[in-house]
């Protein structure tokens, strides 16, 4: 097998790789970021926002491999070119359905509060101040795809100032100002209704919404900080 041969094959395969790994999806979960976080690698500029390092990388490799497929094909053989389309156009098809699949499987294997996806492009929180009173309704939408139910509190962002890089996080309360205990029953998805308020004798807020917030989901053993890749 000579060297571009080898090259154009190679330039196939690594765009199937990035695609897996780094491809947007319905889950707002990119593989390849977990794993490197898991190594201990640093994937944002900034904290958990600015420049995402990964996705700058894969679409640069991407573009390699295009490139490369482009001046390699007919090395491969004469139709590959047409083939490369082929797969790709069929790949643009059962992507996701395969990824909801995998995704599924590997969250309801999961221990405790990790097997709950918060589906953020679903959610939102509208704040109004009414002196020092603070005021907070909206929607969150989970899933639950363990076998088991689960028993959680919510924190939601403060923001008093739009430019904040990492905000506070406060719990949504119920009337008597204790942390409000969620239920999610097995293999469900549910919308919560969030209605609180908070007091604030200095308030800095103003009028506002959040359109698919961070959040983090809790309870006595466990914190999760859910909606950052």
């Amino acid at each position: 097998m000579n060297k571009r041969k080898i090259l154009g094959i190679v330039s196939f395969l690594m765009i199937i790789l990035l695609s897996v790994l780094f491809c947007e999806n319905r889950h707002n979960f990119l593989l390849g970021g977990f794993i490197l976080k898991k190594m201990g690698v640093r994937v944002w500029s900034n904290g958990n926002s600015g420049l995402y390092y990964p996705g700058v990388i894969a679409a640069i490799l991407i573009i390699l491999g295009i490139v490369g497929i482009i001046q390699f094909k007919e090395d491969v053989y004469r139709n590959f070119g047409k083939f490369v389309v082929l797969f790709f156009i069929v790949w643009s098809i059962i992507y996701q359905p395969t990824y909801d699949l995998a995704y599924g499987f590997v969250r309801s294997n999961l221990n405790g509060l990790r097997s709950i996806e918060y589906i953020k492009d679903s959610s939102w929180i509208n704040f109004t101040s009414h002196g020092e009173e603070i005021l907070f309704n909206g929607k969150i939408r989970l899933k639950n795809y363990s076998s088991d139910k689960k028993e959680f509190y919510i924190k939601l962002p403060v923001v008093k100032d739009e430019m904040a890089v990492n905000p506070q996080f406060i719990p949504v309360t119920n009337t008597k100002k204790k942390p409000t205990q969620y239920v999610i029953s097995p293999n469900k998805q549910v919308d919560l209704d969030i209605n609180f308020s908070i007091q604030e004798q200095k308030s800095a807020w103003q009028n506002g919404n959040l359109i698919s917030p961070d959040i983090i989901i809790y309870n006595e053993t466990e914190e999760i900080h859910e909606g950052k890749r």
